[in-house]
């Protein structure tokens, strides 16, 4: 008896996996300038609207914008690097043994 259960359980289980719809994502949409942006936000086409052949690849605006944005970053990642260069301690030791000892342990 308790087998009938299980396999009926396990026939059921197949079943439902197989008649289980999968999951679909939810819409995107493009700005005016094609950029892929979620929809119902501001600067959001209407769903299906794409950006016509024509005007892509132009170079624009944008374009620079984003070189321009990219040399910014590079410059702060350059600039972060140094200030935490320069928020390190001094290491004006001369002496070998002075690393291996703190300063209260003298006393």
């Amino acid at each position: 008896m308790k087998n009938r259960h299980h396999s009926r359980a396990s026939i059921m289980a197949v079943a439902a996996m197989l008649l289980a719809v999968p999951a679909t994502a939810a819409p995107t949409c493009q700005t005016a300038n094609g950029e892929t942006i979620r929809c119902g936000i501001s600067g959001a086409m209407p769903v299906g609207w794409r950006l016509p052949a024509e005007y892509r690849n132009l170079p624009g605006q944008d374009q620079n914008a984003s070189e321009i944005f990219k040399w910014l970053q590079a410059i702060c990642a350059v600039g972060v690097l140094f200030a935490i260069m320069a928020a390190m301690p001094d290491f004006d030791s001369t002496n070998p043994g002075e690393w291996d000892s703190e300063e209260e342990d003298s006393l």
